[in-house]
């Protein structure tokens, strides 16, 4: 916009994350540059605009099947896409908070119910056979939030938003947990619970699985191990 643009000049960086203003690299030097980076096995990640036509582009002259390159941020994706993104072998990393709580009004509005489904298609994209994980970016900082999201596809209004992409609580336990494994390739050692993982693992104050979808956003952990050690008790803490 206008304003990001004008604030952009009044320094090298502006607003907590440091976006620095007229940064981005020229189209045709990023895509040798993915290119390097697919044949070095260097994976890439981003949620700019138009990244899958720049990652179909990258994999026609160095192939990302199992780089697991990921879009992050998703939102937004109609049936074709999602068979591109399956295709690439893609990894999708899902902000819900962004796309379903706060903009989902006005996505409702701008897309029209005959398209709103395409908003943060979970129940498509999973049975695409596609990875995705869910993710806070950064607040809320529990994920049961974009648990309660995904399942309820409730809008921070309070209205469903295209409920039949909504997964059920266990699917949406594996997004925020086996999927996250899954992203940074550490599915050998975490993201389940199984023989020769590590122990790490919560003790929740109530049952997602059973829990009405409007009091899956409150459930935290009472009790918290990591790597086989207590690292947060609730009833050491008052």
């Amino acid at each position: 916009s206008e304003e990001n643009r004008l604030r952009a000049l009044c320094g090298p960086y502006t607003g907590w994350a440091g976006f620095n203003f007229d940064c981005a690299l020229p189209e045709k030097v990023m895509l040798e540059l993915m290119v390097e980076a697919a044949r070095n096995g260097i994976r890439i990640g981003s949620f700019s605009p138009g990244i899958l036509d720049l990652y179909e582009q990258v994999d026609r002259r160095a192939p990302i099947a199992g780089q697991r390159w990921l879009i992050e941020h998703v939102g937004q994706f109609d049936r074709e896409q999602i068979k591109r993104i399956r295709d690439l072998g893609l990894v999708l990393q899902a902000y819900s908070s962004k796309w379903i709580g706060q903009d989902g009004e006005a996505l409702r509005e701008r897309l029209g119910e005959s398209r709103v489904h395409q908003v943060l298609p979970m129940r498509d994209l999973l049975d695409a056979g596609i990875h995705v994980s869910l993710a806070t970016d950064n607040v809320p900082p529990t994920l049961f939030v974009p648990i309660a999201q995904v399942v309820g596809r409730l809008t921070d209004a309070g209205r469903p938003l295209a409920p039949e992409q909504a997964l059920t609580p266990l699917e949406a336990l594996a997004c925020a947990s086996r999927e996250g494994a899954w992203l940074s390739f550490e599915e050998k050692d975490k993201g389940t619970l199984e023989l020769g993982k590590l122990a790490d693992m919560a003790i929740l104050s109530a049952d997602p699985l059973c829990a009405p979808v409007e009091q899956i956003a409150d459930i935290h952990s009472v009790l918290t191990i990591t790597g086989g050690h207590i690292v947060h008790d609730a009833s050491s803490t008052g």
